[in-house]
């Protein structure tokens, strides 16, 4: 394999530049999620190959005001960045002044962090908006992403979702990833109420944004069929969220009758924990008394009042200590739309797994099926409880998730599209 490209080098093999409005790695707050972990697999992936990889960043919410340019798998450029020698700096004051606030609200007691979350809710119900589905780039955003891709002149763009999308740009191949096919994750939240910024958005107005851009990256191989129904003139590929090999686990560590839920702060994650701590944790327990639930990851620093058997954890440096002593890893999402990473980081864990048709979009044709479906609160808690006391059951489960995960190697996940772009471009 080629050797990996350093952090802002040029002239080494051929360039991919993705337009994005977040860095893999140091993204702020509430918005570590699973969009920066599939991107993050972009990044690694074309690296790898020996390809200068271009981070061009629009509309930043990063953890950092300044840092070195090493730190990055890629070279990072942007309207709200200045480079200052071997550093990367933030010149938007709003942005500065967001990180500063983020900064602080993290070492804020958790009685009041949870407060602050709960008035920042309430503040966004009442001008309309709980969840923002997308923002589109501002004329003058439009025009630097042009320049710099004319000056450039990359082999292969990849537009980091449609709400990115600046027209036609000079380049060798321009591609959109999708993350999820946006009219059904607005319908999605609108069933449960949940209001969305911008208020309407239509399959008319994904199709043309489809179709405009030409080559389009479907996250799962449900939304790539959907994707090809609704912009039949777009060529569609179907690449996965990628993770590493299937892990050994020595079954001995698990807890008897722990669960682990893992979710960053997005409103989806909150919603469907809330839901289980609600409406499926207390008959869990009644049943099994000994239960135990871990809830780590951002969402924590939104979550109050939690019932007895409930710990959070928080952010923490170790995934694989948390998971090595799961019993039972749960996904109780409610809303959603595309591939839930939490998901796929579970399979790759060998964990065994309770979720919902949500939680489990995308992965229906896996067989044997590596986790167990329910969505009422009755059958969420009936099949974690009993799952809990099968020990067999649990084994049977992880043996199913490890051979799901090979799926989602950088090897299988990247096959066809690396497959759609080798006519034209070294990817080997």
């Amino acid at each position: 394999m080629p050797k990996r490209a350093s952090c802002g080098s040029s002239g080494y093999g051929p360039t991919v530049m993705i337009v994005t409005h977040q860095v893999p790695g140091f993204d702020l707050g509430f918005q570590q999620s699973g969009h920066a972990r599939y991107l993050r697999g972009f990044v690694d992936h074309f690296a790898a190959l020996g390809w200068t990889v271009v981070l061009v960043v629009m509309r930043p919410s990063v953890d950092f005001i300044v840092r070195r340019d090493d730190a990055f798998e890629a070279e990072l450029i942007g309207p709200s960045f200045v480079r200052i020698g071997r550093r990367i700096a933030q010149r938007s004051a709003v942005g500065i002044v967001q990180t500063l606030a983020w900064a602080g609200y993290v070492r804020l007691p958790k009685t009041v962090q949870s407060a602050a979350d709960a008035l920042r809710l309430r503040l966004r119900t009442i001008r309309g908006s709980v969840h923002t589905l997308g923002q589109f780039p501002r004329a003058a955003e439009i025009a630097y992403v042009r320049r710099v891709v004319a000056e450039r002149k990359p082999e292969v763009v990849l537009v980091d979702g449609i709400f990115n999308s600046c027209g036609p740009l000079a380049c060798g191949q321009q591609w959109v990833i999708t993350h999820e096919v946006k009219y059904q994750r607005a319908e999605s939240f609108a069933k449960h109420g949940v209001s969305l910024a911008p208020a309407s958005f239509s399959q008319d107005t994904e199709r043309r944004l489809l179709e405009q851009a030409g080559n389009v990256i479907a996250i799962q191989w449900d939304d790539g069929a959907e994707l090809k129904r609704l912009a039949p003139g777009a060529r569609v590929v179907v690449v996965p969220v990628t993770t590493a090999r299937p892990i050994d686990r020595r079954e001995a560590l698990a807890a008897p009758g722990r669960c682990l839920f893992v979710g960053s702060g997005s409103y989806h994650n909150y919603h469907g924990i809330r839901w289980f701590l609600d409406e499926c944790w207390p008959a869990i327990r009644a049943r099994v008394p000994f239960a135990t639930l871990d809830v780590v990851g951002s969402v924590c620093f939104r979550l109050s009042g939690v019932p007895p058997g409930v710990t959070l954890r928080g952010v923490v440096a170790d995934l694989d200590a948390v998971y090595a002593t799961a019993a039972v890893t749960i996904v109780p999402l409610q809303i959603g739309s595309g591939l839930k990473v939490k998901l796929v980081e579970a399979l790759s864990f060998r964990q065994a797994i309770v979720t919902t048709s949500v939680g489990a979009q995308g992965l229906a044709h896996f067989a044997p099926r590596p986790f167990v479906l329910a969505d009422s609160a009755a059958a969420f808690a009936e099949e974690t409880a009993a799952l809990l006391s099968a020990p067999l059951a649990q084994r049977q489960l992880r043996i199913d998730a490890a051979h799901c995960a090979r799926a989602f190697t950088p090897e299988a996940a990247f096959a066809e599209f690396d497959a759609a772009i080798s006519g034209e471009f070294a990817v080997v």
